[in-house]
């Protein structure tokens, strides 16, 4: 039962992250979309870093050119950390869940 936890959280570690990017592409204005990444980018990105991804799209899709841009970029990362953190929050919820109800130990450290 451990390893279906651990792949639950691998798999949650991907999805929530794609999900929550996928979700606010769609809603970007098309000269933002187009800034986006592409496919192959956005999937090593939300592959390697997870949830972290989030600060890193808050950038890429939210920046422009000159001061004005880069306050705007500055302030997408602001809330891809604040999306990075309510994705890992979620991913901790629903691991708890899962051990609640399979009846696992729950080890939130020392």
């Amino acid at each position: 039962m451990q390893l279906v936890r651990l792949l639950l959280q691998f798999a949650l570690g991907i999805a929530l992250p794609y999900a929550v990017q996928r979700w606010d592409k769609g809603r970007l204005p098309e000269e933002r979309r187009a800034r986006a990444w592409n496919a192959a980018t956005w999937g090593a990105a939300v592959w390697w870093y997870g949830p972290l991804s989030m600060i890193a799209w808050g950038w890429v899709t939210r920046r422009e050119t000159g001061l004005v841009g880069a306050v705007r970029g500055a302030f997408g990362m602001v809330l891809g950390a604040v999306a990075c953190l309510l994705v890992v929050l979620v991913s901790l919820g629903v691991d708890l869940a899962f051990a609640w109800a399979f009846g696992l130990p729950i080890d939130l450290g020392d």
